[in-house]
């Protein structure tokens, strides 16, 4: 599907997980066609609301660690609470290049956990 033949996403709750380039390019072209947008994201998060806040009104970004699961709980019962509902949900999490090393005699176990849980964890 293109973002293209999108039509008529007024009031359409879009949750996107991860605060990247492919979150916030795929938040405005769905705010661009009427959907609420929330993002789901670890860091960043001033910097990530600033951005929604110029696509619009209502838009939000809350705080979720995909390697905590509270805070994945915390942040669908805000969703919950504050929109009732998610028509559209995008998971753009991801890990690897930003966190591995150059030599892989360098990958430590908990480099190599945390790349495979976000990867695995994210999407679910």
């Amino acid at each position: 599907m293109s973002f293209e033949s999108l039509k008529n996403l007024n009031n359409k709750i879009t949750v996107i997980t991860g605060g990247g380039n492919v979150a916030r390019a795929t938040a405005k072209k769905l705010s661009e066609q009427g959907s609420v947008i929330i993002l789901l994201a670890r860091n960043n998060i001033e910097t990530l609301q600033s951005y929604l806040n110029t696509l619009g009104d209502g838009h939000l970004v809350i705080y979720m660690d995909v390697l905590k699961i509270e805070t994945i709980k915390q942040s669908v019962n805000i969703i919950k609470e504050k929109f009732k509902r998610c028509d559209i949900l995008i998971n753009t999490i991801g890990r690897n290049k930003s966190i591995s090393p150059k030599n892989l005699q360098d990958l430590t176990d908990d480099i190599f956990d945390e790349i495979i849980l976000t990867n695995t964890r994210g999407p679910f």
